[in-house]
C-alpha cells in the first residue's frame, strides 16, 4: 500500500509536470471510481466537469496519503491510491491497459501534448470531486491529524497523552498522525529505540522528541530515494521505489538486526505484522 513518500514521490513529479498544463479532454471508463460532491443529482452528465475538462491546472498538493489537484476555478480533485492506485504518466512503458479507470488529456502551449492515467487493479482507492479548499477540507482533511513529514513532538504528545494504545497502533491511526503505514510504522520505531508493543502514554518527552525525529527522518529520506517498492507500487514513470535497500527491520523477521545482530521478531498488532528488535526495542517504560 503506498505511504506517505511513494504518495509524495507522484506528487513531485506530477507537480513538476502537468502544472500549468489545461485539460483537453478526460476519459471515465469506471464510473464508480468518481465520486461527486453531496447533492450532485447530475453526476453522470457531469462527469467531464468534475474531472476538470477545459479546466488549467494551478496546483498539486499533499496532505499524509493523499493528493490534491488544484485548477484555477477553484474545483479539485483528491486523489486517494488506497492499497493498488498510481497516478501515470503517458511516459511509463508498462501501463495497464485494463485499470486504466480515468485518463486526462493536458495540453501547453510549450510542451507536448501528455496523457495522465489513474490507474488501481484491486480498486480500493478512487477519486473525489471537491468543489473548493474548504470543501476538501471539511469533507477530507479535517478528520487527519499532522502530516507526518512535518510533524513535531508537541503534535506528538497532544495526540497520544490520553491514549494507553500501543505505539504501532497510534502510528497507523491517520487522525493522529497522517502518512504513516505498516512499513515507516516499523522503521521509524525501530530509528528511535522504541518497542511497537510500548502504551503511547508511557513516553516522555525525550522519547517523543526521538520519535518524532525518527519519523521525519525515515520518510524524508524515503521521499529521496522514490519510496519502497516489494510488488506493486510504481512512480508516475513507471519506476519503482528504491529504499527497499535501506530498510532496518520491515520485512525482514527472523534476520539479524542490523544494528545490533539480535533476531528480529514478529508480531501481529492492529491485525498488522511487526518486525522489532527485542534488543534495540526493549518493551521497558
Amino acid at each position: 500500500m503506498p505511504e506517505l513518500p511513494e504518495v509524495e514521490t507522484i506528487r513531485r513529479r506530477l507537480a513538476d509536470t502537468i502544472i500549468g498544463r489545461t485539460v483537453k479532454s478526460a476519459i471515465l471508463r469506471r464510473r464508480d471510481v468518481l465520486r461527486y460532491p453531496c447533492g450532485d443529482r447530475k453526476r453522470g452528465q457531469r462527469h467531464g466537469r468534475w474531472l476538470l475538462r477545459g479546466k488549467h491546472i494551478t496546483g498539486v498538493s499533499r496532505r499524509g496519503k493523499q493528493l490534491h489537484i488544484a485548477d484555477d476555478s477553484g474545483l479539485g480533485l483528491l486523489v486517494c491510491l488506497g492499497m493498488s492506485g498510481r497516478v501515470a504518466l503517458s511516459g511509463d512503458p508498462e501501463i495497464p491497459k485494463n485499470h486504466r479507470h480515468i485518463t486526462w488529456y493536458l495540453e501547453s502551449e510549450s510542451s507536448p501534448s501528455l496523457r495522465m492515467h489513474f490507474i488501481d487493479p484491486r480498486r480500493f482507492g478512487g477519486v473525489y470531486a471537491v468543489t473548493s479548499l474548504e470543501d476538501l477540507e471539511k469533507r477530507f482533511w479535517h478528520r487527519m491529524g499532522p502530516d507526518a513529514l512535518t510533524v513535531t513532538h508537541q503534535e506528538l504528545k497532544h495526540k497520544t497523552c490520553r491514549t494507553q494504545r500501543n505505539l504501532k497502533s497510534v502510528l497507523l491511526d491517520q487522525s493522529v498522525i497522517a502518512g504513516v503505514g505498516n512499513i515507516y510504522a516499523d522503521e521509524s520505531l525501530h530509528k528511535a529505540r522504541l518497542a511497537p508493543q510500548r502504551a503511547a502514554n508511557s513516553l516522555d518527552d525525550s522519547e517523543l522528541r526521538r520519535l518524532a525525529g525518527s519519523i521525519r527522518s525515515c520518510l524524508r529520506a524515503a521521499c529521496d530515494m522514490g519510496g519502497t517498492t516489494f510488488r506493486d507500487y510504481r512512480n508516475a514513470d513507471g519506476g519503482k521505489g528504491e529504499f527497499v535497500t535501506k530498510l532496518q527491520v520491515y520485512g525482514r523477521q527472523g534476520s539479524r538486526c542490523l544494528t545490533c545482530k539480535t533476531t528480529l521478531r514478529c508480531e501481529r498488532l492492529v491485525q498488522r505484522s511487526t518486525v522489532w528488535c527485542p534488543r534495540c526495542q526493549p518493551n521497558s517504560e
